[in-house]
This record gives C-alpha cells, structure tokens and sequence, in this order.
C-alpha cells in the first residue's frame, strides 16, 4: 500500500510539472502575447503548483505511513482524496485524454481503500488485537 502511494505521488508530480511546463511552453512559442500566466492558463499553473504539492503529501505520507506511522495513513488518506477529486476535475476537461485521469483516480482510490483494512488499522496499533471469547 505504501509503495502504490508513493507511485501515485510520484505520479502526481509527474503530471503537475507536466501542466507547468505545458503553460511555460504555449506561452514560449507566443512571443507576440506578454500576458504571461493570464486567464485560463493562471488556474492551470495553479493546478500544476497544487498537484506537486499533494505529490509530496503523497510521497511523504507514504513513507511514514510504510515506517508504521499513523500520520502517514492520515497524510495518505489526505492525498488520496485530493487526487480523487483533480482526477474528477482533469476527466472533465477536453483537452486531457480520458484514460489518465481515470487510471489516477482508481488508483487513488485503491490506495484509499486498502489502507483501511482491517489488519492495516490493527498494524498501526489504533485498533486492538482481537480478543478469545
């Protein structure tokens, strides 16, 4: 589970400084336009900007979470949700192939789910061990 959060942050990141860099290049090759990160291309950078910064909750929350830390899971869980509604948004638009946003939401997800098991919730030490009748 921790290893696919740190895929899916590594993820995130990836496509973050994909759209940052996408931006930085419509804008490059449009020498005559000096409104540089105006209108519609402002929230992309900002998309961008807050995509990196859920990578690193990812990542982060991944590592503690792998360590058997409970702020892990929470930092995790965090993440997971955040990357769950980008990937809603991101479905939603034109310009985005359907298959990357949905491939990143259901991974999501999948981490989201599998980190609320049973034996995981016992692992962290929140839950107690079961009890002999």
């Amino acid at each position: 589970i921790g290893v696919a959060g740190i895929v899916l942050g590594v993820a995130v990141g990836v496509l973050g400084l994909l759209v940052i860099a996408l931006v930085n290049l419509i804008h490059g090759l449009d020498a005559g336009d000096r409104s540089f990160y105006s209108g519609r291309d402002a929230s992309y950078v900002l998309l961008g900007v807050l995509d990196l910064g859920v990578s690193v909750l990812l990542v982060g929350g991944s590592i503690a979470f792998l360590t058997g830390k409970l702020t892990g899971r929470i930092a995790m869980t965090v993440g997971t949700w955040t990357t769950i509604g980008f990937s809603v948004f991101w479905w939603r638009e034109d310009r985005i192939p359907a298959f990357i946003p949905l491939v990143t939401g259901l991974l999501a997800l999948a981490v989201l789910v599998l980190s609320y098991q049973a034996s995981i919730t016992r692992w962290l030490g929140v839950r107690p061990p079961p009890q002999p009748e």
